[in-house]
């Protein structure tokens, strides 16, 4: 597979601490990057795939490289993170989850974790926010991206009313 983001980006973009093991972070790309091929479409997602295996740095490609760093990267950075959120505050380990602390192990409050993954998946959520609007905003450009309201939301913004999370994104369709 190839990566759009890597864990050293991601790292950066997040602001996490650079001493975190990148196989920490790097397990969860492949699925994170799953979410951007929904979002951008198989088409869409296909293109900007053999243009980074083309050249990396998207030298020739202007307008994917502006969609790729300075919107998908921070996205896909804030998804890794929140999927990865557990395995890097702590290990889990056969008898549970633990941080470690020089030769000591200290059990991690399942509080804790719910309140680094809930940061993680609500700025996550804003750059998915962001992705969709350019792309819906610049569909000249990206003409393989159309838009379709067929939750009757245009905020983009998910809904967590009442505890339960509901599906309100604007959703692209697909035209292969």
């Amino acid at each position: 597979m190839t990566y759009i983001i890597s864990a050293v980006t991601a790292k950066t973009v997040t602001g996490v601490s650079k001493d975190i093991l990148d196989r920490k972070l790097e397990v969860f790309i492949p699925a994170a990057q799953l979410t951007v091929k929904k979002i951008l479409g198989e088409t869409g997602y296909d293109i900007l795939i053999a243009a980074i295996i083309a050249d990396p740095t998207l030298a020739a490609e202007a307008d994917l490289k502006a969609l790729r760093d300075t919107y998908i990267q921070p996205y896909l950075a804030w998804r890794v993170v929140e999927l990865s959120g557990t395995r890097m505050y702590a290990e889990p380990e056969r008898n549970g989850t633990f941080t470690r602390s020089g030769d000591d192990y200290n059990s991690v409050s399942p509080g804790m974790l719910a309140m680094t993954k809930a940061d993680s998946r609500d700025m996550a959520g804003i750059y998915k926010e962001e992705l969709e609007s350019f792309l819906a905003d610049n569909a000249a450009t990206y003409t393989w991206y159309v838009v379709s309201d067929e939750c009757g939301s245009d905020k983009g913004v998910p809904n967590y009313t009442g505890g339960v999370i509901t599906d309100n994104y604007r959703r692209p369709t697909y035209g292969y």
